[in-house]
């Protein structure tokens, strides 16, 4: 047997014994131990868990798919948005707060994109800014969607879910910044 047949079969041995822990569960319960008023460890390990990369992610990894996992999710809140203000029959009342909240999202994912860049090269302090800022400014909307109509139901819905990510890629930032 030759050098590099060995070497090849230590490689090989090596990296099959090696199992990478999942971190979703362990982050989950510090994320929602930290944050009980707005991060739920099923709902934090559901979110998580739904990307396949998340099993095998470092705590890094997972921040940004807590990131992208929030951006979406604004994306989505203005899509409805734009649904409910633009194809309903909804009182002016609450359409005129709509509009706004459309401008608010829409402006949304790309500060969060900002975010993940600040997070990708481990600026933790101004990608936790950003995210608290998207948060608290998206705030505003939250009574506007407590109306009771059923197209704005589906708003509640989505802005508490943006609500949720946004809590748990807040605590990544500060997870990250201690850890780092």
């Amino acid at each position: 047997m030759n050098n590099t047949c060995i070497y090849v079969l230590i490689f090989v041995g090596f990296f099959s014994t090696y199992v990478v822990a999942n971190l979703v569960p362990s982050i989950c319960k510090d994320l929602s131990r930290n944050d009980q008023e707005n991060v739920s460890y099923d709902y934090c390990v559901s979110k998580l868990g739904s990307d396949p990369k998340s099993a095998h992610s470092t705590a890094e990894q997972l921040a940004e798919i807590s990131f992208r996992l929030t951006i979406s999710k604004a994306d989505d809140v203005f899509s409805t948005i734009q649904k409910v203000v633009n194809g309903s029959r909804i009182d002016q009342l609450v359409k005129y707060p709509l509009k706004i909240c459309s401008v608010v999202y829409s402006r949304i994912p790309n500060d969060l994109k900002d975010g993940l860049v600040a997070l990708k090269g481990g600026n933790y302090d101004k990608a936790n800014v950003t995210v608290n800022a998207v948060v608290k400014i998206a705030s505003i909307c939250r009574d506007v969607v407590k109306v009771g109509s059923v197209s704005v139901s589906v708003l509640k819905e989505n802005s508490d879910d943006f609500f949720k990510l946004g809590a748990i890629s807040l605590g990544f930032t500060k997870l990250l910044r201690i850890i780092n």
